[in-house]
């Protein structure tokens, strides 16, 4: 599986999806995000949370980033 990294704006809305270039599989991995929403612009400084899933796995992990 792959993992998926949705990055929300603090009303919730959707404003990236980063995935996995590899299948995740046990062990460590990096996602980099790069600053842009689905329309590749370049979004305002801010906080923004984050949420990774991997194939079907309930446990995510959630976050905050700081651009």
């Amino acid at each position: 599986c792959y993992a998926l990294m949705k990055v929300y704006n603090v009303i919730g809305q959707v404003v990236d999806l980063v995935v996995s270039e590899e299948p995740a599989g046990n062990g460590d991995h990096i996602l980099t995000w790069d600053g842009k929403n689905l329309d590749e612009d370049t979004i305002a400084s801010g906080v923004y949370l984050y949420e990774v899933v991997i194939g079907n796995k309930k446990d995510n992990v959630k976050g905050t980033v700081i651009k």
